[in-house]
């Protein structure tokens, strides 16, 4: 991070959202529930299968957090790695096969996807309980007519980082451990519990399906007076200035919003993630100007170290539920194996699951086959 954003970022602080540090705590609940779960049940595993395409290296990091964070809490993984001649209908397969999979809990298909793949196909093939990504048409319908606190579907982790953080600047005056007292005590890391955001106006920038409109559907749904703009929509800068809340998520262009959309005492969320090169090296922005628009709000979530901090945990809190809905809240699992999985390269078009105990390798899975330890196949 660049040494005068970060000076930027210490001198505003308490304008600060940051998600860094509430992903932090809310892994450690995630993580204790996890190890509730296998209490109750020394056989139960929490799996999570990730279909990953070759050659995108945003994707590859993406999962590789995924992962980790899996790793740390004691979730199983399953990666399976496909190369570009991979056809539709043998994805669609391999997509029905996992839902019917009972020991698999939640199914992520990364993007981008190759060329001649229909994603939005690929995702309205799973199971709605398993589209812990919340981007399938199933769970929209059921979400659309669903009250506040809607069981049986997904959410996209995007959209509910974003609420999570308009959360603790409304209700809790940016007080991470009040903030984190309330919602282990009520129980949010394995339900929704919707704020009232009826006495809000809130503008939403960005209409992308797996950001901007799951996050207009969301606060929409918490009564919030919304108004979504994008880049058909003209001069904003007049409407976006008279909201309350303003959510950027377009994604395309670095500091596209500055002092000039934003009204005094707002609360600004960016939820992009943009990767720019900067004399050589990698720079990590978002859409929001935060230099410009930081002495007009009341408080504004960073990028890096806002929603995207969250977005991992929010995925994994996803899987929980699935998890619990899919047992019918009986914590039980035919499969033994307790252990985590982490992602290590591997041949194309093949299953590779590497069981570790503190990072040595236990056996390698490949295809069905286990491979002692020592010995390889890769």
């Amino acid at each position: 991070m660049d040494h005068n954003y970060s000076s930027l970022l210490n001198n505003y602080k308490d304008k600060i959202l940051n998600g860094r540090k509430l992903s932090i705590k809310l892994k450690n609940l995630l993580s204790t529930e996890v190890k509730r779960i296998k209490t109750n049940d020394s056989k139960a595993v929490i799996s999570l299968k990730i279909f990953l395409f070759n050659e995108d290296k945003a994707s590859e990091f993406y999962v590789h957090q995924i992962i980790k964070l899996c790793e740390t809490i004691g979730i199983q993984t399953l990666i399976k790695v496909y190369d570009s001649i991979i056809t539709q209908e043998e994805l669609e397969k391999e997509i029905m096969n996992s839902n019917d999979d009972k020991t698999i809990h939640g199914i992520l298909i990364s993007f981008p996807v190759p060329k001649h793949i229909n994603y939005f196909n690929l995702i309205n093939k799973l199971d709605n309980i398993k589209d812990i990504d919340g981007l399938g048409d199933k769970n929209k319908e059921i979400f659309k007519k669903c009250s506040k606190e809607c069981t049986q579907c997904m959410q996209s982790p995007t959209a509910l980082s974003a609420l999570e953080l308009i959360r603790l600047a409304l209700l809790y005056n940016n007080n991470i451990e009040e903030f984190f007292k309330d919602y282990y005590y009520n129980n949010l890391h394995l339900s929704e519990n919707l704020l009232d955001l009826s006495a809000y106006d809130i503008s939403v920038v960005g209409k992308g399906v797996s950001a901007g409109k799951p996050t207009i559907d969301l606060v929409e749904k918490c009564g919030g007076n919304v108004r979504s703009f994008n880049s058909r929509s003209g001069d904003y800068r007049g409407e976006s200035k008279k909201s309350d809340i303003v959510i950027s998520a377009v994604g395309r262009k670095s500091h596209i919003i500055n002092e000039e959309f934003i009204k005094e005492n707002a609360i600004v969320i960016d939820s992009s993630i943009i990767s720019m090169i900067v004399d050589g090296k990698e720079v990590i922005t978002g859409d929001v100007n935060t230099e410009s628009v930081i002495t007009k709000v009341k408080y504004i979530s960073p990028v890096p170290g806002g929603v995207g901090s969250l977005t991992v945990i929010m995925l994994i809190k996803n899987l929980l539920k699935a998890y619990l809905i899919l047992t019918c809240g009986k914590i039980k699992s035919e499969s033994a194996n307790e252990n985590s999985d982490i992602i290590i390269k591997c041949d194309l078009n093949e299953d590779l699951r590497l069981y570790g105990d503190d990072n040595n390798v236990v056996c390698v899975e490949k295809a069905g086959k286990k491979i002692g330890k020592g010995e390889s196949s890769i």
